[in-house]
């Protein structure tokens, strides 16, 4: 019988050495897509024996990885993937236990490096050796689930098998009618302070670089460690037109800066909560007049901007009832 879809899963389990794989201890939820790739480089030699026929001598000059995953997002799971790209968080106090992410400034966070399997029990599956993120998206959109994506760059890849007998938990899934309260305030003002209607959201799409790629050296083909530059990020907002927005629009065309602090805040229940805060300058001319579905509005893309007083230009809160994330 033929493996099918249908069989695929995904787990992962977290490592304390980078380049050495553990077996996995959790059945990761939400996950709707996972990508496991070899990231092997070959260049085939030629000489001047075979000048015309080109290269016949192929040789491996790298032999690292990377992958991908999406999926709808959970209060108990979107940890494992902030924690895998933004940084390991220590949890507060219980029974809500807060997580606080935010975009290094100055220090580079400690990840959770990840050996991410993915596969069917009976052919086999593959494992990402210190899976960590690269690329970060988050989505939502009216009436619809928030959706995750991540890019990630690896160690190394092998063959492996899937861990039995991994439970399968119950998660709370985040959606578009958890949103509780939204703000958006100027850059002279406070972040959270200026309340707005939560039909004033359209949708939200947050996509944050952050610039790591594996550093390989002389005397292997496995990368020894991996490098971070400096991180970039956007956010890009469709409003409801109205007086408010105009008035976003009205800055750009008198030739001043257009520049916000939004914040958006979820709750799914008691010790259930997500925050996200991002402070950015309008970076690319706006979309006005849009059609969202009968609704006019009009979408900005606001490049993430140091604010001094919010000290950042992105955090992110996520409280769940999970102490320890297995």
């Amino acid at each position: 019988m033929p493996a099918v879809t249908t069989e695929l899963r995904v787990q992962a389990g977290t490592q304390s050495v980078w380049g050495t794989g553990v077996t996995p201890t959790v059945a990761l939820r939400g996950v709707t897509g996972c990508k496991i790739k070899p990231d092997q480089n070959i260049d085939i030699l030629s000489d001047m024996l075979l000048n015309f026929t080109g290269g016949d001598t192929p040789v491996v000059t790298r032999n690292g990885g990377g992958g991908s995953v999406d999926g709808w997002a959970t209060y108990e799971d979107l940890a494992y993937w902030l924690d895998n790209f933004f940084g390991q968080a220590t949890p507060g106090a219980g029974p809500g236990y807060a997580r606080a992410y935010a975009a290094p400034i100055t220090t580079l966070p400690t990840l959770r490096w990840l050996s991410l399997v993915h596969g069917e029990a009976n052919v086999g599956a593959y494992r990402l050796i210190g899976g960590i993120g690269n690329t970060f998206t988050l989505k939502q959109e009216v009436g619809k689930e928030l959706t995750f994506s991540q890019e990630l760059i690896g160690s190394t890849i092998d063959a492996t098998t899937l861990a039995g007998a991994l439970a399968v938990r119950t998660v709370t899934p985040i959606v578009s009618g958890d949103v509780g309260t939204l703000f958006l305030d100027t850059w002279a003002g406070t972040m959270g302070a200026t309340a707005l209607t939560k039909c004033y959201l359209r949708s939200m799409t947050l996509t944050v670089n952050a610039s790591r790629q594996n550093r390989y050296c002389i005397g292997s083909l496995v990368s020894a460690d991996y490098i971070t530059k400096p991180w970039e990020g956007t956010l890009d907002v469709m409003l409801e037109w109205n007086a408010t927005s105009k008035a976003l629009i009205d800055t750009m065309v008198g030739g001043a800066k257009s520049q916000h602090q939004l914040e958006i805040n979820y709750s799914g229940g008691a010790n259930k909560s997500l925050k996200i805060q991002f402070a950015g300058t309008v970076s690319e001319s706006p979309d006005i007049f849009q059609d969202d579905d009968g609704v006019v509005a009009v979408g900005l893309k606001l490049k993430g901007t140091y604010h001094n007083t919010f000290a950042n230009w992105l955090k992110i809160n996520l409280s769940n009832a999970v102490a320890t994330l297995a």
